[in-house]
């Protein structure tokens, strides 16, 4: 089913199925009777389709979200940090290599990430797809290996036209064999100073506020909390 978009003359919203939920994307930058009015556009097109659950990612004071009989779900920080760290580290990585490295880096997410409701079960289909963004970039995309095998990566994204320019750390992890070896710390200090020579001054992540040993390990490295996004859920009935 392709998506479904309805525009006003502020921005517009977008309405997509994704596995059994929708998912209805709005410009978190709208004024809240903007967003109120695309939201419930957004909802009466999903009841048209025979209702289910519906998620929404907005923002903490998500009054609009509320009203309309959402209820917040999940809490994701935004944090950053200045560049370049100055934390030294010692860690060996090379870049994702196409045709060559897609097995194992999703055998490595999928068992990292079992737990995780938006990176878990990743497939071939998936990795592709972010693989033919815009903003993808194969020297970004680190790995690191311990005899042969992959045990860890860290993938990045450059924002230039954000202002000020981000720097992301878009997804790491180390295999679970690998956890209590101190490789998730130098992954992360990898792939900041990978941003830093990228030109970038400020390197950024996103982490759940219930992964406390992230956000535990995020702080002691120099991030900080700018800001909170919440999944907002709403279940329609179904016929």
């Amino acid at each position: 089913m392709p998506p479904f978009e309805i525009s006003v003359a502020a921005g517009g919203a977008r309405v997509r199925l994704t596995g059994p939920d929708w998912a209805i994307e709005v410009d978190p930058g709208l004024d809240e009777a903007t967003i109120a009015h695309l939201l419930a556009a957004a909802l009466a097109y999903v009841a048209s389709q025979g209702g289910g659950r519906a998620r929404h990612w907005g923002r903490a004071d998500g009054s609009a979200a509320v009203e309309l009989g959402f209820h917040a779900d999940r809490h994701l920080h935004q944090m950053r940090r200045s560049l370049p760290a100055g934390i030294p580290f010692d860690l060996v990585t090379r870049p994702f290599v196409v045709g060559q490295d897609e097995s194992q880096w999703l055998a490595v997410n999928n068992r990292a990430f079992s737990w995780h409701p938006d990176q878990a079960g990743w497939t071939l289909d998936d990795l592709l797809a972010r693989q033919a963004e815009d903003w993808y970039d194969p020297a970004g995309f680190l790995l690191h290996e311990n005899d042969g095998a992959l045990d860890g990566f860290c993938w990045t994204k450059v924002h230039r036209h954000h202002e000020p320019p981000l720097g992301e750390i878009y997804v790491i992890a180390a295999d679970p064999g690998a956890q209590g070896t101190g490789l998730g710390r130098a992954l992360v200090l990898a792939g900041l100073d990978h941003l830093h020579q990228a030109g970038m001054a400020w390197g950024m992540l996103h982490v759940e506020d219930t992964n406390t040993a992230a956000l535990n390990l995020y702080r002691r490295l120099g991030f900080e909390i700018d800001h909170t996004e919440v999944n907002y859920v709403i279940d329609l009935p179904r016929p």
